[in-house]
């Protein structure tokens, strides 16, 4: 189920800065599922353009009179150039110097981490997963294919079955983008077959939708239907609201194509629904599209018009959310 909107006091400008990240550390904190579980917050702006209020923020999130209960299971990380902590000695504040948080900084970080033969195993494969990650948003294809290689010989070395089925996803990614839909198919099949494990479901839900979206590429609806169909209860089952959007909106085109037009006209309506609750407007807005042309098509023009005006409304929803948030963050950054 979507949560809440957030409590007044956290978009409230006359609420000092600190006391509204608090607030809402509380809030998220309050929806922790049990267990062994903490919020993490990062304050790291690449550019301070007023340093002395940015410390004034920092200050009041340290713990300069000890643990105070909003700060129970939370973890912060923040940028400072010394100017909030001076040169305090602050029990239960770790300090870390000469940090080159740039993206170059951070990707030379992870080749070292990777190749350092004296570091854990666990970090130098997690290192090489993100650095396979961003060869595929770098459209380094080839370089991508030969990491998750490369990662997948060391999780079947260790029996890691759902990191052998997250490689084969990673592999059916890069295929996938590079056109080579068949392959990706197999890949994703593959991973599929391995991602059995109940600690394996968020990588199976996104094999599931991979699959799913290589099926709607080739037209093969029945598949599709059938896979998309998975992936939306899994998502349900993983509460993961914005990816069950996303799969209930390609589901309602492998039901169209296969003349369900009552079923996709349900799955879109609840998109539009669901999106516009959780404030996802591009997928709510994809879905009233969606039920717009199914209704001209049906020569249904008054459910036409109504459809385009609740579509007018959502439009302005989304502008006016985009206001705030640009005004929220001159705020902060002033």
């Amino acid at each position: 189920e979507p949560w809440p909107g957030l409590p007044p006091e956290c978009l409230d400008p006359r609420v000092a800065p600190s006391d509204r990240i608090k607030a809402l550390l509380d809030y998220v904190r309050a929806r922790l599922p049990e267990g062994d579980h903490h919020v993490v917050l990062g304050l790291l702006p690449t550019v301070l353009r007023d340093a002395a209020a940015y410390a004034e923020i920092v200050g009041g999130l340290l713990p300069r009179r000890g643990l105070e209960p909003w700060m129970a299971r939370t973890r912060i990380v923040l940028r400072d150039d010394r100017s909030a902590l001076a040169e305090e000695d602050i029990e239960r504040v770790a300090i870390y110097q000469d940090l080159d948080l740039s993206p170059d900084g951070l990707t030379q970080s992870l080749v070292d981490e990777a190749a350092d033969p004296d570091a854990p195993e666990d970090d130098r494969l997690t290192a090489l997963v993100q650095l396979a990650a961003l060869d595929y948003s770098h459209g380094r294809f080839s370089d991508s294919i030969r990491k998750w290689g490369v990662l997948f010989k060391a999780y079947v070395q260790r029996d890691d079955i759902p990191m052998q089925a997250l490689c084969l996803g990673g592999v059916g990614d890069v295929l996938r983008r590079m056109g080579n839909l068949p392959e990706a198919k197999k890949k994703y099949q593959q991973g599929l077959a391995l991602a059995q494990d109940l600690s394996a479901l968020p990588v199976a839900l996104n094999l599931l939708i991979g699959v799913g979206e290589v099926c709607i590429q080739q037209e093969e609806w029945e598949e599709a239907e059938g896979y998309l169909s998975i992936a939306d209860q899994l998502a349900s089952k993983l509460r993961l609201v914005y990816p069950k959007c996303d799969i209930m909106d390609r589901h309602g085109l492998a039901l169209l194509a296969l003349g369900r037009t009552e079923e996709a006209q349900a799955k879109w309506r609840a998109t539009a629904d669901v999106g516009r609750e959780v404030q996802y407007f591009a997928r709510c807005e994809s879905a009233l599209n969606n039920l717009v042309r199914l209704h001209e098509e049906a020569r249904m023009h008054t459910e036409a018009r109504a459809l385009r005006r609740e579509l007018d409304e959502v439009e302005r929803e989304r502008r006016e959310v985009e206001a705030r948030d640009r005004a929220l963050r001159g705020e902060l950054a002033s």
